[in-house]
């Protein structure tokens, strides 16, 4: 037995090797050296310790990169989850429920640059006076202001790029949310029912745990 589980223990090695090597040259060596030349000069070859770190945090850009960095991070997952639980709620044993999923899968199905494509339609700016092809310019239009460019004016620029990644994220979880709905035992819900939840309670101390 023991020479046969060394010969697992040989093969399995030689079949992990492969991603091992890869992921060692593609990724950790790279995290390694970057984290190394962050405490050197431009060049590489003077050791200036944590002065690198402290321009870094001194220059308004960068802190400005930074937050909109950690806004990306806190809300393109928590919307994308929330509005996807919402998708697979409420379209969960519905009529058409196949065609209504693949509608909202669609996004995650194209590629990033069909979805700016898409979006840059939504968002297209043209100077006032100008007949304006972006949809959400011409609504404004129409009410009586002034097209605005979106995708500049800062702040808000940064939500509304985040409205697009939201977009195409949904579908993603949604299906996985689905999943995990239908994989619920019916006779767990039944049970819940014949109990006297309602929906909500049912939602809330059933589906969401």
């Amino acid at each position: 037995k023991a020479p046969k589980r060394g010969r697992d223990i040989i093969q399995l090695l030689l079949f992990v090797a492969p991603a091992i090597i890869l992921l060692a040259v593609g990724l950790v060596y790279p995290a390694i050296r970057t984290a190394t030349l962050a405490f050197f000069d431009r060049r590489g070859e003077e050791f200036v310790g944590f002065d690198n770190f402290v321009w870094m945090f001194t220059q308004p850009e960068i802190i400005t990169t930074i937050l909109n960095t950690l806004v990306w991070v806190a809300l393109v997952p928590t919307v994308s989850t929330i509005v996807g639980m919402a998708y697979a709620i409420f379209i969960d044993k519905s009529k058409g429920e196949k065609v209504l999923k693949s509608l909202v899968f669609m996004p995650m199905a194209i590629s990033f640059v069909g979805a700016g494509v898409i979006w840059r339609f939504v968002y297209e700016y043209r100077a006032e006076g100008f007949e304006q092809i972006g949809i959400l310019n011409q609504v404004i239009v129409w009410l009586g202001g002034e097209p605005q460019q979106w995708l500049i004016n800062s702040p808000w620029n940064t939500l509304f790029l985040i409205i697009v990644m939201v977009w195409i994220q949904t579908g993603f979880a949604m299906v996985l949310i689905s999943a995990a709905i239908k994989g619920i035992p019916t006779e767990i819900v039944e049970a819940a029912r014949l109990d006297g939840a309602n929906a909500w309670q049912t939602f809330r101390n059933v589906t969401l745990p």
